[in-house]
């Protein structure tokens, strides 16, 4: 089975809410206060820094009973690592991250969001002879955090709370504000995504005008196993465009959500490293910068795989998501009206060939796909 990212994104047209001082959430001509409701309707944990510190001396204990917790040395081995993943104590239920993702998925009129859905290619067999066929799958939703209060209070909330605990040292530090924010489907059968790194995408946008410091947490939905195409980093010391790997300059022309995007590796280069298996399970947190290699599989198994990426940015670069989102409608719409008819030009050249040409044509296509995407 292949994937093909012939991606395509639905605006909703909605309006957002920037993540400014305001603590009120959106709900369609209402304006309500996040505070505790959230909390106890979608069983969203808040954790006191105490209860946080805890945890994390806990786990550091697990794993070597010689050593002493400080918050020093967990921001040091962050800094060694670029990616720290959450002891389970602080994490989210996994039956409130299904709920609050099922809503979404499933309740487009009440939270609408920007959605992709991807081609899904497959190999179908029928006695001895075999063809291509497609689907079209719902593979991301995004720019849905002000319009629905349990992902609200979780972004702006929860989230940026245990970022102050673990990663601020001291009072005068930077704290952090959602830039984005995009849930994942993996569904059977569906790509990973090619090694790459976040900040080169993330910068583009703006340039210098906009947020040039990025971190990304992620929170698991479902259990991240190998198996489904959990993520995969290259832990080490990455802090700067210096210390990152090389990356390809982005097609100007390209899909903005694929060739068009900056970032990616290339697979020479990303071949030569040692990608780790995040392995989470259901509501476990990892935090990792926006300089660290990462990409993820193919989902084998026979069920989806989700989870949500929270990208957060410096307080003090500026707050963006709302301009973020507008600025991607308009790229993702001015790609569609001059390049997208040409999603399937390799399909349609496929359909033209005959016998010996489309049986090699068909291999090297399935193959091509994989290498871009495993």
């Amino acid at each position: 089975m292949a994937t093909e990212k012939t991606t395509e994104s639905l605006s909703s047209n909605h309006n957002n809410d920037d993540q400014n001082t305001s603590s009120t959430f959106e709900q369609g001509s209402s304006v309500t206060s996040t505070s505790s409701p959230s909390e106890c309707l979608y069983n969203i944990p808040s954790f006191t820094s105490s209860e946080i510190k805890s945890a994390l001396t806990q786990q550091q204990l697990n794993e070597d009973s010689n050593k002493v917790f400080s918050l020093e040395s967990l921001i040091k081995r962050y800094e060694n690592e670029s990616i720290l993943v959450l002891p389970s104590e602080i994490s989210i239920p996994s039956s409130t991250m299904r709920k609050l993702a099922n809503e979404l998925i499933y309740g487009e009129n009440k939270y609408p969001s920007d959605k992709t859905y991807e081609t899904i290619h497959y190999l179908s067999s029928s006695g001895s002879s075999e063809e291509i066929k497609s689907r079209r799958v719902l593979t991301r939703l995004e720019n849905f955090v002000s319009r629905h209060e349990g992902w609200y209070h979780l972004c702006h909330h929860t989230i940026p709370s245990i970022l102050s605990t673990v990663l601020l040292q001291n009072e005068d530090d930077d704290a952090y504000v959602l830039y984005k924010e995009k849930l994942n489907i993996k569904p059977p059968g569906g790509s990973g995504f090619a090694p790459h790194l976040d900040t080169p995408s993330l910068r583009l946008v703006f340039g210098q005008d906009g947020p040039q410091h990025f971190i990304t947490v992620m929170v698991a939905i479902d259990d991240m196993t190998s198996e489904n195409g959990c993520l995969r980093v290259v832990k080490g010391e990455y802090n700067s465009e210096q210390s990152a790997p090389l990356v390809i300059p982005p097609d100007e022309n390209g899909n903005p959500d694929a060739e068009g995007r900056a970032g990616a590796m290339p697979l020479e280069v990303a071949d030569t490293l040692m990608f780790e298996d995040i392995l989470c399970k259901g509501g476990m947190i990892a935090i990792f910068n926006g300089w660290i290699p990462h990409r993820s599989a193919v989902n084998k198994t026979a069920f989806s795989r989700r989870a949500v990426f929270l990208t957060y940015n410096l307080k003090s670069e500026g707050c963006f998501r709302e301009r973020y989102y507008t600025k991607m409608r308009e790229w993702r719409s001015g790609w569609r009206a001059t390049r997208g008819a040409q999603g399937d030009a390799d399909l349609e050249e496929m359909e033209k060939m005959g016998g010996e040409q489309q049986e090699e044509r068909k291999a090297m296509l399935i193959w091509k796909r994989w290498r871009k995407w495993v």
